[in-house]
């Protein structure tokens, strides 16, 4: 089966920081990257749209230093090849590796984004690191 693709877009939707912590006496030991993401299809117009937002913040309670979150979509053709959509809410993929390959596509841009944004900052050391498309698979789709 011959799948074409395409990015169809790609837009940085948040970028917030925090100016109220006192940086002069941060702790970064104390800090955790953390992630939430969505996939969701659009079956009429024949994309998938993952979401995904990358937090730096505080591991002892629930401050929130920085965000950034990012929106890309994605066409394919022929779409029901790779997605099967259960019902309004779920879907199946046929196509596990070209999935991947969108997911690692967003969260690579958001790595770049956040590296840019966070320059100059005093969070500028956290980078958001390589993650292994097993733990990003678990997180991401339901099996």
């Amino acid at each position: 089966m011959e799948i074409q693709y395409a990015l169809l877009s790609m837009n940085e939707t948040e970028f917030s920081f925090n100016y109220d912590i006192d940086y002069d006496n941060f702790d970064e030991s104390k800090v955790q990257l953390k992630f939430a993401n969505k996939i969701t299809v659009d079956k009429k117009k024949e994309e998938l749209v993952i979401s995904f937002d990358v937090y730096i913040c505080s591991v002892t309670d629930d401050v929130i230093y920085a965000k950034n979150s990012i929106r890309t979509v994605f066409g394919m053709k022929p779409f029901n090849d790779v997605i099967e959509q259960t019902d309004d809410d779920s879907f199946k993929v046929k196509a596990p590796d070209l999935i991947d390959t969108f997911i690692n596509v967003t969260i690579g841009a958001v790595r770049g984004m956040f590296a840019k944004n966070l320059k100059g900052t005093p969070l500028n050391k956290f980078i958001l690191p390589l993650i292994p498309m097993s733990m990003i698979r678990k997180t991401f789709m339901k099996k």
